[in-house]
């Protein structure tokens, strides 16, 4: 195969054009606008090029290294809020983040029970402490009738 200056022309245009493939095996038809970058501006976003911010635990995380109660959740989510506001994670990344956070927080409730059982143990009433019942100042049970004299 002989090598002509449209095939030449052709394979620097596939070079400069956005590497992202649709689902149906299709490329993107925008150029790249970044020599440094392998993808158009609408797809970078979907895609980490440095594999340094791939690594986002210790920005997320800092020193805690459980998540366990809501302060610990309400923290992440500002770093997540944070990171997306840098564009250094993209938007599908912080929803993920955002939506496990979400979830964990709906298991609270059901962990503190699990930690701090609250056993009430059977009913009992407790009347201690309550007057007792007096029968001499109940009323009579039977009202005298007025006599009628004619």
């Amino acid at each position: 195969m002989e090598l002509t200056l449209d095939t030449h022309k052709d394979s620097a245009l596939a070079l400069t054009r956005c590497q992202h493939r649709t689902p149906a095996g299709r490329r993107c038809r925008f150029t790249v606008k970044e020599q440094s970058s392998s993808y158009c501006p609408s797809h970078s976003g979907h895609y980490l090029e440095d594999p340094a911010a791939a690594d986002l635990a210790p920005a997320l995380l800092g020193d805690c290294t459980e998540i366990n109660t809501a302060q610990d959740m309400k923290r992440v989510l500002g770093k997540i809020f944070l990171l997306l506001a840098q564009n250094r994670i993209s938007v599908k990344k912080a929803a993920t983040l955002t939506y496990i956070i979400q979830q964990l927080l709906r298991t609270l409730p059901a962990i503190e029970k699990e930690l701090y059982p609250v056993d009430h143990g059977p009913c009992r009433l407790d009347f201690t402490g309550w007057p007792s019942a007096r029968t001499d100042s109940l009323p009579n049970e039977t009202p005298e009738q007025p006599s009628h004299a004619s």
